[in-house]
C-alpha cells in the first residue's frame, strides 16, 4: 500500500492511517483468543473509485494472514 493513500474524502484529524490499522489487525488476528473478523458498512455505490472497497479487501487479507501466521500452539476451534 502506498504511503498517503487517501481512503476518505475528508480525513479526520488524529485518525488512524491504513498502515497503523494494518498493524493492529495483524496483531489482534494473530492472538489465540481472536475468533473472527468483520468488515462493516462499506457502500460501493458511495465509494469513489473503489478506494474503500480496495482497502477493505486489503485489510481483510491482512486479518487472514494474521490468523494463519498465529502461534503454533494456537488452540482456536
Amino acid at each position: 500500500m502506498c504511503a498517503g493513500w487517501e481512503i476518505v474524502s475528508a480525513p479526520s484529524p488524529f485518525g488512524l492511517t491504513p498502515l497503523i490499522v494494518r498493524s493492529l489487525i495483524r496483531t489482534v488476528a494473530a492472538h489465540k483468543k481472536t475468533l473472527s473478523f468483520d468488515v462493516c458498512e462499506v457502500n460501493p455505490l458511495l465509494d469513489e473509485n473503489g478506494k474503500t472497497v480496495k482497502l477493505g479487501a486489503y485489510l481483510t487479507n491482512e486479518a487472514i494472514a494474521g490468523f494463519l501466521g498465529g502461534d503454533n500452539n494456537d488452540t482456536r476451534t
